[in-house]
């Protein structure tokens, strides 16, 4: 499973459309809540987290999960209009970051490299 994390209910429906009609299973959660009880009921393959959720930012949800849920190894996908540096990817342990506005195709590329769909 592919948890899509964004508080923009569009972009995330198309995130998640775009990354089934290519062999993901993928949940969307529009907030902080909805991600943390997405994780309890199934630990996603890969993250594709928004830094601007209306009940929190995404790397303090990030921190969170990693301290529980979340293991170490599953990759980290940040997309954001929020200006991330490269010493908060490294430090977060994130692996990729998409500023937004992005493309569609760059997206499933990197969760292509990150998390393969299962056959």
């Amino acid at each position: 499973m592919v948890l899509v994390v964004d508080d923009d209910r569009v972009l995330a429906q198309t995130v998640a459309s775009s990354l089934e009609s290519r062999g993901w299973h993928a949940r969307v959660a529009n907030d902080c809540a909805q991600a943390r009880i997405a994780i309890t009921e199934e630990v996603p393959r890969l993250v594709v987290l928004d830094l601007n959720l209306p009940d929190g930012l995404g790397w303090d949800l990030l921190e969170e999960l990693r301290a529980g849920p979340l293991p170490i190894d599953v990759p980290v996908i940040i997309i954001s209009s929020m200006p991330v540096t490269r010493s908060q990817v490294r430090e977060r342990r994130v692996a990729a970051y998409l500023a937004k506005p992005f493309g569609i195709p760059n997206l499933l590329e990197t969760a292509r490299t990150l998390a393969p769909p299962r056959a």
